[in-house]
């Protein structure tokens, strides 16, 4: 009983994270509005997203713009000369997105590292009879994070109505991973073609 209340409110956990996500990315906040149509937003969204940082990349870019411009003044105001302040505006403004690159790199490269034992987990699940949508929640259950986290997406999002394979692609875009798009490739050829997706995963 307490197996099934555990996946039940996981289930209800990754329901609520999807939507909360979709109500973020839906958003017209000012900063939206402002910044929305920038085309570095995309990108920093994109390497928000890859480093697992539920932020909106508008409202990151405006609060780092603020931050920086109060680090100018506040320079001035202190008597320091134009180009130091204008140094420390700069700094504030970059150092944001040197921790936000770093993170989204270290989680990328951890995530790269756990794909074998991913490959070979969902191999021995096809062959069990397991379905593939099965094999995705077993990834999500029996692995740490990231990889727990980004196949329990994928596993919800089609559980809310998307089709697997457009989820597995959609986690290939965020992740930027080679090895992901392989094997998500891999995936989609085996489902409009027909064979053994174990032994395809295994190659």
């Amino acid at each position: 009983g307490k197996r099934v209340l555990d996946i039940g409110a996981w289930d209800g956990y990754w329901t609520f994270e999807a939507l909360r996500r979709g109500a973020r990315e839906d958003g017209h906040s000012t900063a939206d509005q402002i910044l929305g149509k920038l085309s570095i937003t995309p990108k920093i969204q994109t390497m928000l997203d890859q480093a697992d940082v539920d932020w909106s990349a508008s409202s990151m870019m405006m609060n780092v713009f603020a931050a920086s411009v109060m680090a100018a003044v506040g320079m001035v105001i202190l008597q320091f000369g134009a180009m130091t302040a204008v140094a420390c505006g700069l700094a504030v403004m970059l150092l944001p997105l040197a921790w936000l690159s770093f993170k989204r790199k270290s989680r990328v490269a951890k995530l790269t590292a756990q794909l074998p034992d991913v490959f070979e987990m969902m191999s021995q699940a096809l062959r069990a009879g397991h379905s593939l949508a099965s094999a995705v929640h077993l990834v999500h259950e029996q692995m740490p994070n990231p990889i727990s986290s980004e196949f329990g997406r994928v596993y919800h999002e089609q559980n809310l109505g998307m089709k697997l394979e457009d989820a597995l692609v959609s986690m290939a875009d965020r992740l930027d991973s080679l090895d992901v798009k392989f094997f998500v490739t891999a995936v989609q050829i085996q489902r409009t073609t027909g064979g053994d997706l174990a032994e395809v995963i295994d190659k």
